[in-house]
């Protein structure tokens, strides 16, 4: 009867186990997606930035052509 027991709750314990290390695994996969957004987000932005200044850059140049002309 006691290895009945011992092996029931060997089997028990392995299950949890099992199941620990599975729903670890899981936690991981999602930890690792989150952080593959976050860094596709972090590009995108980075890319928006990037083209704000350029847009930037190109008004400057603009006025400062407008304000040749009206000068000359």
């Amino acid at each position: 009867m006691a290895t009945v027991m011992l092996l029931v709750a060997s089997a028990v314990m392995l299950g949890f186990a099992g199941w620990a290390t599975w729903d670890g695994h899981r936690h991981m996969l999602r930890a690792e997606a989150a952080a593959r957004q976050a860094r596709e987000h972090a590009n995108a932005a980075q890319e928006h930035a990037r083209q704000a200044c350029e847009a930037a850059d190109r008004s400057v140049a603009a006025a400062d052509r407008a304000r040749a002309t009206r000068q000359s």
